[in-house]
């Protein structure tokens, strides 16, 4: 494992500046960012997760993972999807170790491998990091905090991250990775889509029964498995197993 001073340092060379996903507009923004085949700049890495109830996520009944508000220990919902730029998300890849010779093949660079079904969920809503970018303090990601589902700091436990970048024309880009990452804020995703929370072991529920709007939470697994998929165009999303992908919207 590479200490983030050293990651940091090394991934300033081997990025180039403009693919860094920084607080500044990216070509790709809201709603955008789930069908852009071969990105030209940030964010890779960038979609959505619905509750595929119907054949095209497009339709304004299919429920989406939904940030309430752009600060810590909010509550995140399941809204209709509308391309707002509450619905974004980044997926990062959950790796033993980052470092900066990243490519396809090898995603989470030669200090480490991917944790098998194991992912990091980043809230950057239009498609865009917070002010400082990435690593920053004011960086939120989807947080099991017992049986609720909320926004709360990356960086908790000394987390690691770096960002996705094109690699054109071989891949639709090399994904976003992420070290150190902390159980409360990993998510297993089945091939079935299915999703567990890595700290818990409970899954994230299915929010029908309250309707739009009513805040996600985690389950045991009592009754029917709640199924999500993801939807984008670009790396780790285009990689996640079985029904778990649904595609791009156009």
């Amino acid at each position: 494992m590479i200490a983030a001073a050293t990651v940091t340092a090394m991934a300033a060379t081997a990025i180039p500046a403009a693919f860094m996903t920084t607080s500044s507009r990216a070509a790709a923004v809201t709603a955008t960012c789930y069908n852009s085949q071969q990105p030209v700049s940030g964010p890779v890495g960038c979609g959505t997760l619905f509750l595929p109830d119907v054949t095209y996520p497009h339709a304004g009944n299919a429920l989406t993972l939904t940030a309430t508000a752009d600060a810590p220990w909010t509550p995140v919902t399941a809204e209709p999807m509308s391309g707002s730029p509450a619905q974004d998300w980044t997926i990062y890849l959950a790796c033993t170790a980052v470092s900066e010779d990243r490519v396809p093949v090898m995603p989470c660079g030669s200090a480490g491998k991917p944790q098998a079904g194991r992912y990091v969920i980043e809230y950057t809503p239009g498609g865009l990091q917070p002010p400082g970018g990435t690593n920053s303090q004011q960086s939120l990601c989807l947080d099991g905090n017992g049986t609720t589902v909320t926004l709360a700091n990356c960086q908790a436990g000394g987390a690691f991250y770096l960002p996705g970048y094109p690699y054109p024309p071989q891949s639709n880009g090399v994904p976003p990775a992420a070290q150190s990452v902390i159980a409360a804020e990993t998510w297993i995703i089945t091939s079935s889509g299915i999703i567990y929370n890595a700290a818990s072991g409970l899954r994230l529920a299915d929010p029908h029964s309250g309707g739009p709007g009513t805040p996600l939470t985690l389950s045991r697994g009592r009754g029917p498995a709640t199924i999500w998929q993801a939807v984008g165009c670009t790396e780790p999303v285009t990689s996640l197993p079985g029904n778990a992908y649904y595609g791009c919207l156009s």
